[in-house]
């Protein structure tokens, strides 16, 4: 066999083997824009997540200072509450003193 015959055996074979080499390179460069794409996705919702937590962590802060809010004015509406039955109890008091001052009165 002389080197012509030689390599008319290797041409075939080396061109199938750079078309199954350009195949292949281009499956490689799919992954690769799908790595990136799945990368660039994940980037993204990790910043989501994170915005999520530190918006979740400063409601909770807020949701803490509205209940104490909240407590402070049920202590005041009980205080106040207290107060409005101690009034009631001296115009119930001032009612019965009217009450005995116009029957002494009218009693004269």
């Amino acid at each position: 066999m002389n080197a012509d015959q030689r390599l008319d055996q290797i041409e075939p074979v080396l061109a199938e083997l750079l078309v199954k080499q350009d195949h292949t390179d281009r499956k490689v460069d799919r992954l690769t824009d799908i790595v990136l794409n799945i990368s660039q996705v994940l980037t993204k919702q990790s910043d989501n997540v994170s915005f999520l937590l530190k918006n979740q962590l400063q409601m909770s802060g807020q949701i803490e200072k509205i209940e104490l809010t909240i407590n402070k004015i049920e202590t005041r509406l009980d205080t106040m509450n207290s107060r409005f039955d101690k009034m009631d109890d001296k115009f119930d008091k001032m009612a019965e003193t009217q009450n005995s001052i116009l029957s002494i009165l009218l009693s004269k």
